[in-house]
């Protein structure tokens, strides 16, 4: 695989131990692993190292929790390797937070990540101080514990800063060949950092990222990022983001030799890179099918507000025939009435003399029928005649008949024509 070449000049008596990984970036900002190698193991960090404490600097700029505009003033303890510094600093001097977080990105400047440690975390140093005022080493410790446990508090769980990043003739001491007491963090720590760095809008890395990580290539595969420890053991780092295509990618990786072999190229970790993102890239390409096309919607035009239709009231269907003609009955039945009101006197009045007339006339023509035909019979009663009560409107009622005498033939003359 990836490390094949280089394993074979390796003597067998020495060791590499090393760690890699490679996402992509997902358009919501998250991370996509496509390659990993040991990307969760603890490896010395000092380079990577500067990529979390800046980007944790910037979160802490984004909350108002320190100024960026702030200067740092280089203490003892705090002098460490410069490479491609364009200045040379000493204890005393008094350096811009931005233009410190920028060295320590751009030429991994580490005074400058010293300085950028006290700056963010100055309140625990003073607070070390506190609990041992006699004792320099334990104060110290104090606060980097502290920092370590804010920064695995803030995404990074495998990061540790145990000291400052000090020169290297600082390495020979004891305390620095124990594991436990160097600066280390892991591959998906670094990952995690980078994408965060790469997408904070702030003045903290707007000349930092941009100028020092869209090359990561060329800016941190130098062996100026190397970092020699007690003389014997090598580390070296690299990260880098790339844009394939439409997709981003982020890739890290750390080499750790001991016993003096020679790690003089980050190749290896390169080459694997780029075969994954390239293999990622051609699977993405396979994946993405052209969308369905959707016939689009018959325009049709809107109905102004004056002429929306309305829904039309139902209409109320009669319960009887004779509802329906309540409106121009009763209309007629008003005119009428008054008229009803003065007939109906002069019709009682008149009503026994019609009575009378019209029982004489059927006495006379029972009469003349019964000499006819030479046989008596006695006269019938008359059938009274009905008339309709005006004010009920009902014609089925018969009025009472009345009792009028039978006329004799003698009593009635008849005209002579």
């Amino acid at each position: 695989m990836m490390y094949n070449s280089l394993m074979s000049n390796t003597p067998p008596s020495s060791s590499i131990d090393r760690s890699s990984a490679v996402w992509a970036v997902n358009p919501d900002g998250t991370l996509r692993s496509i390659h990993t190698h040991h990307a969760d193991h603890e490896m010395k960090a000092a380079s990577h190292i500067k990529l979390i404490l800046a980007e944790r600097l910037s979160a802490m700029v984004k909350e108002g929790t320190i100024d960026p505009k702030l200067s740092v003033t280089v203490q003892h303890g705090m002098l460490g390797n410069d490479p491609g510094r364009s200045s040379p600093v000493d204890v005393g001097m008094s350096v811009p937070l931005l233009e410190a977080v920028d060295n320590a990105l751009r030429y991994s400047s580490n005074t400058d990540t010293n300085l950028m440690i006290q700056a963010m975390y100055k309140p625990l140093f003073d607070e070390g101080k506190k609990q041992f005022p006699h004792d320099a080493t334990k104060a110290e410790q104090y606060a980097f514990d502290a920092i370590t446990a804010d920064l695995r508090a803030h995404g990074y769980p495998k990061t540790r800063l145990n000291n400052f990043l000090n020169l290297h003739e600082d390495h020979q001491s004891e305390r620095w060949k124990d594991q436990q007491n160097t600066n280390v963090t892991t591959s998906n720590d670094v990952g995690v950092a980078m994408q965060r760095l790469w997408d904070k809008d702030s003045n903290v890395i707007d000349k930092t990222a941009t100028n020092a990580l869209q090359n990561a290539k060329e800016k941190l595969d130098p062996t100026s990022l190397g970092e020699k420890i007690s003389g014997t053991s090598i580390v070296k780092a690299h990260a880098g983001r790339y844009k394939r295509g439409d997709t981003e990618y982020i890739s890290v990786g750390f080499l750790n030799g001991n016993g003096g072999e020679p790690l003089s190229t980050f190749q290896p970790f390169l080459d694997e890179a780029y075969k994954e993102i390239e293999k990622d890239k051609k699977n993405l390409a396979l994946k993405q099918l052209p969308e369905p096309k959707q016939e689009a919607p018959v325009p049709t035009a809107p109905i102004p507000e004056a002429q929306t239709p309305t829904q039309p009231a139902p209409m109320k269907l009669p319960t009887s025939p004779l509802v329906g003609l309540e409106s121009v009955t009763q209309p007629l039945m008003q005119f009428m009435q008054p008229v009803i009101s003065f007939a109906q006197p002069i019709l009682r009045y008149l009503e026994p003399i019609f009575h009378n007339v019209m029982s004489a006339t059927r006495s006379l023509f029972t009469q003349n029928t019964q000499q006819t035909s030479n046989t008596r019979t006695p006269p019938s009663i008359p059938i009274q005649a009905t008339l309709p009560n005006t004010e009920t409107e009902t014609a089925s009622t018969q009025l009472t008949p009345m009792q009028t005498p039978t006329l004799k033939p003698s009593d009635i003359t008849i005209a002579q024509r």
